[in-house]
């Protein structure tokens, strides 16, 4: 064992006694790393127990990051139907709208009779799911999840945010990455906080409202 009571368990005799006394310690010092060696023969070994104080401010897991979990995930994101790449403008999709088409779609949702659009073309096609009230639709978004381990209450710096997660799945290279949540929780059952951030990926984020 490693840490302020090292001295201490030298001196004690092995199995009960020892784990007594670690008992004892209970609440006030944490498991940082295990690490068990089998002995010559069979019936022994030895156990390596790192411990690190309460209240520290030393992250589990030490510096090679093993208190650091990262997820890769997928999540739901709602967005105008004229803003899918198919449709929006710039965009280059096979039916790519312009300002006016989309102002003449909107004066014949007001009025059947404003406009007239030609079978099959960009502004039919949208008009026709606008008409049967599709008024938006799915995107299924890359989620980086970082979850840190901490003896102590972690600090959290928001998020709605534009910036790069820890990590990213392949694939996503050409995403852009918003800050969507950091939290903290406390399990209870034993003294580690956990902190939660998450950065949700889109084709693109809007800068100037998420600088």
């Amino acid at each position: 064992m490693t840490g302020p009571y090292q001295s201490l368990l030298k001196e004690l005799p092995v199995r009960g006694a020892v784990m007594q006394d670690i008992s004892e310690l209970y609440g006030l010092f944490l498991v940082n790393t295990c690490k068990l060696t089998k002995g010559e023969d069979s019936a022994s070994g030895e156990l390596i127990v790192n411990l690190v104080e309460q209240g520290s401010g030393i992250t589990i897991g030490g510096s090679d990051g093993n208190n650091v979990r990262i997820e890769f995930g997928l999540t739901q994101i709602e967005r105008e139907i004229e803003m899918h790449p198919r449709y929006r403008p710039g965009a280059g999709g096979a039916k790519e709208q312009t300002a006016e088409s989309l102002a003449a779609i909107e004066r014949k949702l007001e009025d059947e009779n404003s406009e007239t659009f030609e079978a099959g073309s960009a502004a039919e096609e949208l008009y026709t799911k606008r008409r049967r009230g599709q008024r938006t639709y799915i995107l299924f978004a890359p989620v980086v999840t970082q979850r840190t381990g901490s003896p102590t209450k972690p600090k959290t710096f928001g998020g709605g945010k534009i910036e790069n997660p820890p990590d990213t799945p392949s694939g996503t290279s050409d995403y852009a990455w918003l800050k969507t949540d950091d939290r903290i929780i406390y399990p209870g059952e034993i003294d580690v906080w956990d902190r939660v951030e998450e950065w949700t990926g889109a084709e693109y984020w809007d800068e100037e409202t998420y600088s």
